[in-house]
């Protein structure tokens, strides 16, 4: 009887994951006074938009657990996981620099580079590993969103 081990991977990575979406909500809500007197795009106000948050992260954990796991160890896992770590960096800075310091254009540019780099890695990964690409679309197209909104807000304030 063949029996797969279970890796520490499968609670790390979502650990991890877990950890950024507590962060992101914590950065949020923490200052949501502030939030809230922004000028912002009417499309901000697009509640269920947000309702769909947890659908991001969910898909980047499968999406992430299942290229650790399954994805030979070469040139392309490297370049992939190297990219993954600086878009953990600019998903901290920039949600710091927004939400804490208010500092809204310098978050735009590390907002930019959240929304490059997450879409480099969709790229990167399509040609051979669709389901991984496919499942963080959701997050390539949240970063856009993100970045759409801040950019608004840096306009607008």
């Amino acid at each position: 009887m063949d029996t797969k081990k279970v890796k520490a991977s499968y609670f790390i990575i979502p650990a991890i994951i877990l950890c950024l979406s507590w962060l992101d909500g914590w950065f949020a809500y923490s200052n949501l006074a502030w939030v809230q007197k922004l000028q912002t795009s009417h499309i901000l106000h697009l509640g269920w938009i947000f309702a769909l948050w947890h659908m991001v992260f969910l898909c980047n954990t499968i999406a992430a657990t299942l290229f650790w796991n399954e994805h030979p160890r070469d040139a392309l896992f490297k370049t992939v996981v190297s990219v993954t770590a600086v878009n953990v960096f600019f998903f901290i800075v920039s949600h710091y620099l927004f939400y804490m310091a208010h500092y809204i254009g310098a978050s735009l540019f590390f907002f930019v580079g959240l929304a490059v780099s997450v879409w480099y890695a969709i790229y990167l990964l399509w040609p051979k590993v669709r389901l991984i690409a496919a499942l963080a679309l959701p997050y390539g197209i949240s970063a856009l969103y993100s970045l759409y909104l801040v950019h608004a807000a840096w306009l607008l304030n």
